[in-house]
């Protein structure tokens, strides 16, 4: 049995795991059966190849390199190289930010469209177990949302921070995932503003 099959097996787990998402749910979104989707897992298949493992990345938030067990994002054919962000100031045009941690490779073709990304470090356990402090998330920048989508955002003008939008009527409620964080509900305009949204989590093994 291939180690590499293993290991994309393995890894496959652990997302699904860190997205509380069953089997089942894995299977339903991939069109694929639970007992498949278990047979992935458990390294019991013959060879994965890139366009199998986008496929499973874009399911579980993942990138597909880190699925594959490929040590560099670089080896991504027609990529394109974005910031890393260890924090976004609000008021400060991206380009002029000097808190740069390191890069990051995305798919050249996510850029269609004019479409921009970012990406930002994870801070704290506001969003655990989601998202871990020192996890890289790729941010589709855009000033708007779906309500339940994941976005980095500005709070009342300060540094941008990660939360789950809700919108209501009349009001817009950032969301942690750590149950040991309350939610906040703001009310007036300008409140909250939307850096973008998360497009993929990146995390080392």
């Amino acid at each position: 049995m291939s180690t590499y099959v293993e290991e994309f097996g393995k890894r496959i787990a652990v997302a699904r795991n860190n997205l509380d998402m069953t089997m089942a749910e894995l299977g339903e979104f991939l069109g694929l059966h639970e007992s498949t989707v278990q047979r992935y897992e458990k390294g019991k298949i013959s060879k994965v190849d890139i366009e199998k493992a986008k496929e499973f990345a874009k399911a579980l938030k993942v990138s597909p390199v880190w699925l594959l067990g490929w040590e560099e994002a670089t080896e991504y054919k027609n990529s394109i190289t974005i910031p890393i962000y260890g924090s976004i100031p609000a008021g400060v045009p991206l380009e002029a930010i000097q808190d740069i941690q390191g890069e990051a490779d995305i798919p050249a073709e996510w850029t269609k469209g004019d479409k921009e990304f970012i990406a930002l470090k994870v801070k704290g356990d506001s969003m655990y177990p989601k998202y871990l402090d020192g996890d890289v998330v790729i941010i589709q920048v855009q000033s708007d949302c779906e309500s339940g989508q994941d976005c980095a955002c500005y709070v009342n003008g300060y540094e941008a921070t990660l939360k789950t939008v809700y919108k209501n009527i009349g009001s817009i409620e950032l969301k942690p995932v750590n149950p040991n964080y309350a939610p906040k509900t703001y009310k007036h305009p300008g409140e909250v503003e939307i850096v973008g949204i998360v497009k993929e989590l990146r995390r080392k093994p």
